[in-house]
């Protein structure tokens, strides 16, 4: 069954005022732009057979199990949540159906961040393009492409610092050992 992965508006008790406004905007008309896109973050995922299905899965809570919550702020699914489908595209939930978000929306959202403990050292991967990013304590780090789920190849340094790798590793993909 395909799975959904489910973007919403983050809720939070640190948001400032225009935060919140822009919040309550997007939940009410649907209009996600390039001011507003960062607002969303990853909260779950739904296996469905289609849109509709997630859509229903999400509001009516008969079927819990097909949900898988990454955050404890999930809420049902409504307009102005963004749904990304299996081969990267994203719809947002619009008063009757769904819209495609425009791609370069698309992208800026699909990024996802892993981080070290120590938070020194940090990796963004866009699992759409199989690009990606890492970057050692907040200083200009380098390039990171990826191949059938395996780090193929970065720019920015000589060697890969080990961290990098391991957060490489924790993102689910494969490092050559020649690579460590």
């Amino acid at each position: 069954m395909p799975k959904y992965k489910v973007y919403q508006v983050a809720h939070g008790n640190t948001e400032s005022e225009s935060e919140r406004e822009q919040r309550l905007q997007i939940v009410c008309d649907g209009n996600i732009n390039q001011g507003n896109i960062h607002l969303f973050e990853h909260v779950a995922n739904v296996e469905a057979e289609c849109m509709p299905d997630a859509f229903e899965i999400m509001n009516l809570w008969q079927r819990p199990e097909l949900v898988t919550k990454l955050t404890n702020f999930v809420r049902s699914l409504s307009v102005g949540d963004i749904l990304v489908d299996e081969d990267g595209v994203a719809w947002v939930v619009a008063n009757f159906g769904f819209d495609r978000l425009k791609s370069y929306l698309a992208s800026s959202l699909l990024w996802e961040i892993f981080k070290s403990k120590s938070g020194n050292t940090e990796i963004g991967i866009n699992r759409t393009t199989g690009t990606g990013w890492w970057s050692p304590s907040g200083m200009d780090g380098g390039e990171l492409i990826f191949e059938d789920g395996q780090l193929v190849d970065y720019d920015g340094c000589y060697e890969l610092p080990l961290m990098v790798v391991k957060l490489v590793v924790k993102a689910g993909y494969k490092v050559e050992d020649e690579r460590l």
